[in-house]
């Protein structure tokens, strides 16, 4: 029976032959080196999802999104704006959204002093969500 290292490099080769995008392979090879993978059917690039964690400037839709699904998962969660806004980034917990007219309003807890911070979305240059382990966060849609 081979040893550990061998079959993570016999997987690894498989997987380079495979020829998948760098989302897809990334994502098989992240599961290959936490043993997740144990064998070669299990490289299948259609059991990989590509979620987005970040999203930028005009990406209104998408701040949201991340912001909703971190809410849901029990993620942190990176905030950064401007110079108009302050020229600060902030870490920590979303607790709630709020739709206002043309912006949604997050209330954030923050992780260094854990005060609560109430933020505007569309205002934001970065809303990034923080992957923990996947024993920290709770599954989408618990909590």
């Amino acid at each position: 029976m081979p040893g550990l290292e061998e079959l993570q490099a016999r997987l690894l080769g498989d997987l380079e032959g495979l020829g998948l995008v760098p989302e897809f392979a990334d994502a098989l090879r992240s599961r290959i080196e936490r043993r997740i993978v144990l064998n070669a059917s299990q490289l299948d690039p259609d059991s990989v999802r590509i979620e987005k964690i970040e999203a930028r400037g005009m990406d209104f839709l998408g701040k949201v999104r991340i912001a909703e699904y971190a809410i849901a998962s029990g993620s942190l969660l990176e905030i950064a704006y401007d110079e108009k806004e302050g020229n600060r980034v902030l870490l920590g917990r979303p607790v709630s959204t709020e739709k206002r007219t043309g912006d949604v309003i997050l209330k954030l807890v923050t992780e260094q002093d854990h005060q609560l911070e109430i933020l505007s979305l569309g205002k934001a240059v970065l809303v990034r969500r923080i992957r923990g382990s996947i024993f920290s966060e709770l599954p989408a849609g618990r909590g």
